[in-house]
């Protein structure tokens, strides 16, 4: 790993996401339930199984108490148009690497607010490095 991999890995280690006021973007947590996902995108995320769960990302910081996140599927979406975090990407503090890659659907995001029951019930990934995101559809508003 090069020093500059080795300080980034170092500065991500000594930030504290426990809570939503340490929260920032590409941040990745797991095991939305499909049932939510359906819920808060209007239907539009399809739900094949209520009882499964996917990833969520953090797009961005909306207000001080407000995020804006989208699902992420491990199929492709949105005729390519969905960035992905590709297969093997580290997300600080786990130490696990993905095990498939996961396309950010930016076009079905949904505000939460750090209160909504559904915040407490996310468990924490990790961040994700610009570097492991290929492409940048996502960055580009939650319609784009």
């Amino acid at each position: 790993m090069s020093r500059k991999g080795f300080l980034r890995i170092h500065d991500i280690l000594r930030e504290d996401y426990s809570s939503p006021d340490g929260w920032k973007e590409n941040l990745l947590f797991s095991e939305m339930s499909n049932f939510d996902l359906g819920r808060l995108t209007g239907s539009q995320f399809i739900i094949r199984d209520s009882e499964r769960t996917h990833p969520v990302f953090l797009l961005r910081k909306v207000e001080r108490n407000s995020f804006e996140f989208c699902p992420c599927s491990s199929q492709k979406y949105n005729n390519d148009k969905a960035s992905y975090i590709h297969k093997g990407s580290m997300t600080p503090p786990t130490r696990i690497p993905t095990d498939k890659d996961s396309y950010i659907l930016h076009f079905l995001s949904f505000n939460l607010n750090s209160t909504s029951r559904e915040i407490d019930r996310l468990p924490l990934r990790g961040l994700v490095s610009s570097d492991d995101i290929i492409g940048n559809f996502h960055k580009r508003g939650s319609q784009g």
